[in-house]
């Protein structure tokens, strides 16, 4: 919980300034957006999960559980550690194997402190994919990649 502010979904109010503590949040509003990596028409909707995302912080856990995702690779779990001034650096991932010649990963890393009358979130955010396959001795692979940078202010 965040003093004078919401757990479990927040409640659409960014001035609940104080330290981060254990709970759940959501983002209220996204102040800066920027695709790194992919196909422009990701960006959209990497951006509309971000906006439903929960942010979980539980001692020294952290969960990532964005809405619509594949539920083999997400949540992303990890770990946080606290830093100067209230808050915390995060960073979690997943990683699954799809028989023997594909594999996907996703990596998310950050910050949430007090920042200008709130709690400011600061994350990269990315998602990997590989196949590779042989036909008829010929071989074949592909791959993608999305990367966002971000920041936003959470309830």
């Amino acid at each position: 919980m965040v003093a004078g502010g919401a757990t479990g979904g927040g409640d659409g109010d960014r001035s609940n300034a104080g330290q981060v503590t254990d709970g759940d949040y959501v983002l209220v509003e996204l102040t800066e957006f920027r695709q790194l990596d992919g196909q422009p028409q990701w960006a959209e909707l990497a951006q509309a999960r971000l906006a439903t995302a929960t942010w979980s912080f539980d001692g020294g856990s952290f969960v990532f559980d964005p809405p619509d995702v594949r539920t083999d690779l997400f949540p992303l779990r990890g770990s946080v550690e606290p830093i100067d001034g209230g808050g915390l650096r995060f960073e979690a991932a997943g990683f699954v194997t799809d028989g023997t010649n594909s594999q996907t990963e996703s990596t998310i890393f950050g910050t949430i402190r007090p920042a200008d009358g709130g709690l400011l979130l600061q994350a990269t955010w990315m998602t990997s994919g590989a196949s590779a396959a042989v036909v008829n001795g010929a071989g074949f692979g592909s791959s993608s990649v999305n990367a966002y940078e971000f920041a936003g202010f959470v309830g």
